[in-house]
């Protein structure tokens, strides 16, 4: 086989490869939105039927209200009711340990957090991922400046949506030895207590 006949073929198993992967992305697509078209169901009238999830036993719900950088857990049962049940001293939480939802990645500290989330709201979408970058709200040791995070905290408690942060990437003066690349800080100490600060 000569050289051209071979790249004709290597670019015909490419065409092939790459119409095969649209039809299958298309099919998903479609399965997916049949799958989404039939779960959500329409009333005559044209309303949507709200569908109640069932709950099998009724778990605590687990509280930590913050105060002088110690937290304060109480455990209320749903009814809103006291426990005598005490959860594990190293959970820190304020959703029950089972929950589910589904969520989006946002980009809350620019432009309005207030619109940004009140989209996610509207979506009907529960949870948010919110970047976070330590040298942003950290510029110096000890600098500490939670004024980005603000906003899409209150508008995401207003709402009542989730937030899981991501901590990416840390400050340049906690890699003095590697410069400006993005990674770990040298003392991993110093990343502990800055998400001890960023949860308290």
């Amino acid at each position: 086989m000569s050289s051209w006949e071979e790249k004709r073929a290597n670019n015909k198993r490419l065409r092939n490869l790459v119409i095969a992967w649209i039809v299958g992305s298309f099919v998903i697509g479609i399965a997916a939105g049949l799958i989404i078209f039939l779960t959500s169901r329409t009333e005559p009238d044209g309303e949507t039927e709200e569908v109640q999830p069932t709950v099998a036993a009724e778990q605590p719900v687990v509280t930590v209200a913050p105060q002088s950088h110690q937290a304060q857990v109480e455990v209320s049962s749903s009814d809103g009711s006291a426990s005598d049940e005490q959860p594990p001293a190293a959970v820190k939480t304020l959703v029950p340990l089972d929950a589910f939802g589904y969520g989006i990645q946002v980009h809350g500290s620019v432009g309005e957090p207030e619109m940004t989330i009140g989209q996610v709201d509207r979506l009907g979408l529960g949870w948010i991922k919110q970047q976070v970058r330590w040298g942003e709200l950290e510029r110096s040791p000890g600098d500490l400046n939670w004024g980005m995070l603000d906003g899409i905290m209150a508008a995401a408690q207003e709402h009542r949506v989730r937030v899981m942060l991501s901590v990416v990437t840390a400050p340049d003066w906690s890699r003095p030895s590697f410069g400006n690349t993005h990674g770990p800080p040298e003392d991993l100490n110093q990343f502990t207590a800055f998400l001890s600060k960023l949860i308290d």
